[in-house]
Parts: structure tokens; C-alpha cells; sequence
């Protein structure tokens, strides 16, 4: 593949690696592989996830272009996928049927053991990878308070957690101190997938390559020192704490490890996991599992409800859970399901409404084929004409707009001809429209 690697990166890996050596270094030379994970809160108007689609549908698998599954997924389905397929261009991506995910990075977040309910942390979230894969476990109920302290992440972040369809979870842009101050203890489970070097990341990324160097290394391994001690005040005691990062550096990984229990003697390392790429399918992954004390259930877990109140936050209505945290003081983009949007007497819903819904309930539905040109000019932002059979509902007014049954967003029907909603920081430029 061409990949120029640094001479003391090379001497690094050798030392480490050893006999492995080579065939570590000869995976350089291969093209990286992708994965995608598919998202079982969304489901299609029979009640159907996409995994339950393609099982029945070998067409829309080869449209994605699906191979073989990715083991360690745990409950997730992940799928390796071949990169000419697109699957990021297609309408199902919009929908958030699917997130598009390195592979070994579906390995971490099954070691937290995540269960309905519960308070869980991803305390350097974005993009919202390992966010939404967390979500799936939660299933809608307990709260996920995810955080991205560099803004424009946090913007992405935030976007990610909108079209997955996830209504239960906190997206903050702060800093771990200032969370620690707002919730010390509080949280059942914490995710630190903390900033490297990232060396996992050199056949995708040039950039990363170029930034590598063993002061960097070192600055990085400063850096999730800081972050670990936080996150370890951040969890209570008997809960789980998931350190990962995407390099292969000790001094980041194991060595990150060792240098937390000798600072915090209350904790105790289960398991430490590593992916390679010479060993297993995928770019390279290490993550440990660090139990505060005794590990045990929180008593006063609330029973598995959809209870959520109603919250008004300037002109933006949201549904949080019963138990929504006090936030006040923090920077929060997304304070659970934003449900509505009020206008000059009126509420207009929004459009996380729409990728949320349980389209098993709902009557005002377009639903259109992925390859019909008007899905791709709803995306774009266009209007767009539809008979009275593909408008299933009241004949006007407030539609979602669907794509092989899952929700894309609103569109408003006048007179045959739906208005479009889809918001415009979305839209995609499809050229051929």
C-alpha cells in the first residue's frame, strides 16, 4: 500500500513484537479493512431490524456489500463490508440503520458489560462509535451521558446520537474536570477510549503517521494519566471502568495501566485486551477492565420503564428520563430526545422525533424503495410528488419520510406534493440529482 512508517516507530514495534515482527509489518502492505454495525433500535414499520432484513433479503446485503461477521461484536452485528459498496452513501446511513465502525473497535465496549438501566459515561466520545454501540446494550432505558470536549466533535458527536435514534443520552462538549465536579461517583460504568497516537490508525490515516513521534507518545501517555484519575472519580464504587485506545505504545496501553493501580490502590484490573492486526481481522485495538472495590449491581437501580418527563430548554422540547441529572452550568447539546420545536404559537417536531419513532405505531408514512430518485432528493432537500398510495396516512400534513421502512425525517404533505424537512446541515449532494 505504499505506507511510509518512522524508522523509531519500526524499532519500537520490533522490540515489542519480536518474533511477530514481520508478519505484523507485512499486514502494511494489505489494504485496511472496513465494518459496519448494525443498529437494533432501529427497526422498519413491521418491527424488523436490518439484520433481520438482510437475513431474508440478499439483494439489500449485496447493495451494502456485506461479508462475513465480525466475531467479537458481542450482542452487536457487525459486519466487515467491501469499501467499493459505498455503504456511507447509502440512504440506510441517513437512516441510521447502520454505523460505520473500524472493526476492532466493536471489541471494547462489551467489556463493560452494559445492562438496562444503568448510568454509563463515554467520557472522549466522539465520533459516537462505542457512544451508540453502548445504547444498544442500554436498549432505552437508564441514562448515557456522553462527552466530547473539543466543540466541532462534539457537533458530530451529537449528530451521530440524533440519527442512530437514540433517545435516552446526555451529549455534553466538556471538560473531565468540570464533569467530576457535577457528578462525583455517580456513574455505573465509564468508557475512557482516550486520545493516542494512534498507531491502530496508519493504514487509514497518513496524518496520523505524521504527527507520530516519541515525544508525542509520551505527551499522550501525560494526558490519559490525567484522564483516568478523573474518570476514576467519576465512577462509583463497584463499577466497571473500560480503558481503551487504538495504539500499540505500552507506555499508552499497558504501561497506562500499571501506572493507574499504583495511584488508585482501590482498583483492580480484570482483564487487559489487545487486537493486532497480524493476529486477528482488524486495525489494532487494547483495552483493560478496571473493577473500583468489589464489583457489584447498583441497588437502587429504577425498574426497566419507559418513563421520561417533559423538559423545555429555550425554544426546544425534549423527553428525558424520570431521573434526569441536574445539568445546569454544563455545556449540553442534547439533552435527551428533542422532541419539538416551538414557532410563533406553534410546536413543529423534530427532526430526532422522526428517527426515534417506533414505526411500528405510526400512520402518516411515506415509505419509498432506497433506490427511488426521490429518496436522494429528500436528502438532498428537495420537494417531491407521491401518489395517495405512498402517502399512507391523513392526505396532508405531518409525514415521516421512510426508506425501506426506516425513518429518514419530516416532510409535510400539500396537495400530493411532499415539502421538505430534512434539515440543512444534513443535506447530502447527490450529483447525479
Amino acid at each position: 500500500m505504499g505506507v511510509v512508517l518512522p524508522d523509531e516507530y519500526c524499532l519500537r514495534m520490533k522490540e515489542l513484537l519480536r518474533d511477530e515482527y514481520d508478519a505484523f509489518m507485512a499486514e502494511y502492505e494489505k489494504a485496511p479493512l472496513s465494518g459496519l454495525r448494525i443498529n437494533p433500535l432501529k427497526r422498519d414499520r413491521s418491527g424488523k431490524t436490518l439484520y433481520e432484513k438482510i437475513k431474508k433479503n440478499e439483494e439489500l446485503k449485496r447493495s451494502l456489500g456485506l461479508l462475513s461477521d465480525i466475531s467479537w461484536a458481542g450482542a452487536s452485528k457487525g459486519y466487515y463490508y467491501n469499501p467499493e459498496a459505498e455503504p456511507g452513501k447509502h440512504p440506510l446511513h441517513s437512516a441510521g440503520a447502520y454505523y460505520i465502525q473500524e472493526p476492532s473497535a466493536m471489541s471494547v465496549v462489551p467489556l463493560l458489560k452494559v445492562k438496562p438501566g444503568e448510568r454509563v459515561l463515554d467520557l472522549c466520545a466522539a465520533p459516537g462509535g462505542k457512544s451508540t454501540q453502548i445504547a444498544e446494550y442500554l436498549r432505552g432505558k437508564g441514562l448515557l451521558f456522553t462527552n466530547e470536549i473539543n466543540s466541532s466533535r462534539a457537533r458530530i458527536l451529537s449528530e451521530n446520537i440524533e440519527r442512530m435514534g437514540i433517545g435516552n443520552a446526555i451529549v455534553s462538549n466538556e471538560s473531565p474536570k468540570r464533569l467530576l465536579d457535577a457528578f462525583p461517583e455517580y456513574f455505573d460504568r465509564v468508557l475512557v477510549d482516550a486520545p493516542c497516537s494512534g498507531e491502530g490508525m496508519f493504514r487509514k490515516n497518513n496524518e496520523a503517521i505524521a504527527e507520530w513521534s516519541v515525544a508525542n507518545v509520551e505527551l499522550c501517555g501525560n494526558r490519559q494519566d490525567e484522564i483516568l484519575d478523573i474518570a476514576a472519580g467519576l465512577l462509583r464504587t463497584g463499577g466497571r471502568l473500560v480503558y481503551s485506545t487504538c495504539t500499540f505504545e505500552r507506555t499508552e496501553d499497558e504501561g497506562a495501566v500499571e501506572r493507574f493501580l499504583e495511584r488508585h490502590t482501590e482498583f483492580k484490573c480484570l482483564d487487559m485486551h489487545r487486537i493486532m492486526p497480524h493476529r486477528e481481522a482488524g486495525e489494532g485495538h487494547f483495552a483493560a477492565v478496571l473493577i473500583k472495590g468489589e464489583e457489584q449491581e447498583r441497588e437502587d437501580v429504577p425498574a426497566v420503564s419507559d418513563a421520561v418527563k417533559e423538559v423545555g430548554f429555550g425554544e426546544n422540547i425534549y423527553e428525558v428520563p424520570m431521573d434526569f441529572p441536574d445539568v445546569r452550568g454544563l455545556k449540553i447539546l442534547r439533552y435527551g430526545l428533542h422532541t419539538g420545536i416551538k414557532k410563533k404559537g406553534r410546536t413543529e417536531p423534530a427532526h430526532a422525533a422522526a428517527l426515534a419513532a417506533d414505526m411500528t405505531k405510526l400512520t402518516n408514512i411515506c415509505d419509498l424503495k432506497a433506490e427511488d430518485i426521490r429518496v436522494r432528493q429528500y436528502l438532498n432537500g428537495q420537494t417531491f410528488a407521491v401518489s395517495d398510495k405512498e402517502a399512507v396516512g391523513d392526505g396532508s400534513g405531518w409525514y415521516i419520510i421512510c426508506t425501506e421502512g426506516f425513518s429518514l425525517g419530516w416532510g409535510k404533505l400539500v396537495n400530493g406534493t411532499m415539502k421538505n424537512h430534512y434539515p440543512k446541515g444534513l443535506r447530502i449532494n447527490y450529483q447525479y440529482i
